[in-house]
């Protein structure tokens, strides 16, 4: 007798007797098999792709909690809005620097091919040939508001095209965050104020001109003007950073349309 095939579900064995198969009822039972075979699959990874991101978002959120817990950080942005952002993304942006310091002044090398020198004040023990670090910080308030809003400008609908921004801003923090508790041993306490910026005022002035006839100036407008400022502040990564760590921020924008006048 010839080989002949008994199955059941999808399991086949060689019999001497039984149902006969043919070649198209083979077929029908490999592909349906075949199917589900990937069906169950899809359904595995699926699980395991929803257990991946439960566990992501538990780290994250205990990450923040603790990050919150010893930092102590006063600012705009409730534990729900902090835990809801992503602890790991695909469209994480890093800055890479190197820097090299002898007594007070420092030589800083960007992964950009920038170099950026540091100094502090006579009066502080050093030479005053750069910038304070803490000016830096604010020039960087300045240069990220400035960039962030041009960006948000041509994004916004109607359109702003900013000609360009004045700024004058004044940071102010608390000396005894630095000094306290000096001379420094290990029976010393830490300052008990913070060292940080603790406040930010002054006024951005923005010039705009028409989208359809370049370098005319044309007035902004108090609500577009507003538009500007909230989106400018929410996605500058500096003022973003400011406002995470409690600092007060009292700028002042203005329509610089008013002043041409």
């Amino acid at each position: 007798d010839g080989l002949l095939l008994r199955y059941k579900t999808y399991y086949f064995t060689g019999i001497r007797d039984g149902c006969k198969l043919t070649d198209s009822g083979f077929w029908i039972i490999l592909i349906r098999g075949g199917l589900h075979f990937i069906q169950s699959s899809i359904i595995f990874l699926t699980l395991l792709l929803k257990i991946f991101q439960f566990l992501q978002g538990i780290m994250a959120t205990f990450v923040k909690a603790v990050h919150i817990c010893c930092f102590n950080l006063k600012g705009s942005y409730n534990f729900r809005q902090m835990t809801n952002t992503r602890l790991f993304s695909s469209r994480s942006k890093s800055y890479q620097l190197t820097g090299t310091g002898e007594k007070s002044s420092t030589i800083i090398k960007t992964s950009t091919n920038h170099t950026i020198l540091t100094d502090v004040p006579i009066s502080m023990g050093g030479t005053d040939s750069a910038p304070q670090p803490v000016e830096y910080l604010l020039a960087s308030f300045i240069g990220c508001t400035q960039a962030t809003a041009l960006f948000v400008g041509r994004h916004m609908k109607p359109r702003i095209l900013i000609d360009k921004m004045e700024f004058d801003i004044v940071g102010t923090r608390d000396d005894r965050g630095a000094l306290d508790n000096v001379p420094i041993s290990d029976t010393s306490e830490l300052p008990q104020v913070p060292a940080r910026i603790t406040s930010i005022h002054g006024c951005i002035t923005v010039f705009a001109n028409d989208t359809t006839r370049k370098g005319k100036a044309v007035p902004i407008g108090d609500e577009l003007l507003t538009l500007l400022e909230k989106h400018t502040e929410q996605r500058c990564p500096v003022v973003n950073m400011f406002i995470a760590s409690g600092c007060d921020i009292n700028v002042r924008w203005k329509d610089g349309y008013n002043l041409l006048k």
